[in-house]
């Protein structure tokens, strides 16, 4: 693994210009997702007035929680699709930069948005908000995408245009699944729900190992 920060003064300044930006993006990238997931779990505190009852504390503290879970679940997909993304880079330019700082702002929101659902219900307006805002990141990841493709070919060569697609479709995919599932459970019975989780498991399973095939 090489270092993040090189000393090496014979390195060329344009070479080391590219590589400092490339290194700084990944770093602050990740304390972005590090952090809006840490500040989720802040709502997650003791009840006041608890009777000692576990039963008890599980229905006091079940939104929060449940808030959590989405707010967990969300995050470390986007990470984990971020950090796709940036591994098939070659490099960064200004508008991938201006793009990536776009989606960590949404990703920083998200401790935000998580608290509406503490307060308010998920299946009301602070859902649909919050919903709202998965499906922005997620069209934001695609954006940085089709720039880093087709305007900026920032794209390692090697990735093959399948590859590239099914990148494509699963930002596309993942998070209208999560937004509907997610709205859907708070509307639905629990058959009905259990299908639905079904569903996106069988979707999750079909694209990885359409993702084996080509390569990713």
């Amino acid at each position: 693994m090489g270092e993040f920060e090189s000393l090496d003064q014979d390195e060329p300044l344009a070479q080391r210009m590219e590589r400092h930006a490339y290194d700084r993006l990944i770093m602050l990238s990740d304390g972005v997702f590090a952090i809006a997931i840490t500040l989720a779990a802040l709502d997650v505190r003791p009840p006041a007035n608890w009777n000692q009852d576990p039963a008890t504390l599980m229905a006091m503290i079940g939104p929060a929680l449940w808030a959590y879970a989405i707010a967990f679940v969300v995050i470390s997909s986007y990470w984990m699709a971020h950090r796709r993304i940036i591994a098939m880079l070659r490099r960064v330019d200004g508008p991938a930069t201006i793009l990536n700082l776009a989606i960590l702002a949404l990703v920083a929101l998200q401790p935000a948005a998580i608290k509406l659902l503490t307060e308010y219900r998920v299946n009301g307006g602070a859902g649909r908000i919050y919903f709202a805002q998965i499906l922005l990141i997620g069209l934001t990841q695609v954006i940085l995408w089709l720039y880093a493709w087709f305007g900026g070919r920032l794209i390692d060569p090697s990735i093959r245009p399948a590859a590239r697609l099914l990148m494509l479709a699963n930002m596309i995919i993942t998070p209208m699944l999560g937004a509907w599932l997610g709205l859907s459970l708070g509307h639905t019975g629990n058959l009905t729900a259990y299908a639905l989780v079904a569903a996106v498991a069988a979707v999750s399973i079909g694209r990885r190992a359409l993702s084996k095939r080509v390569g990713l």
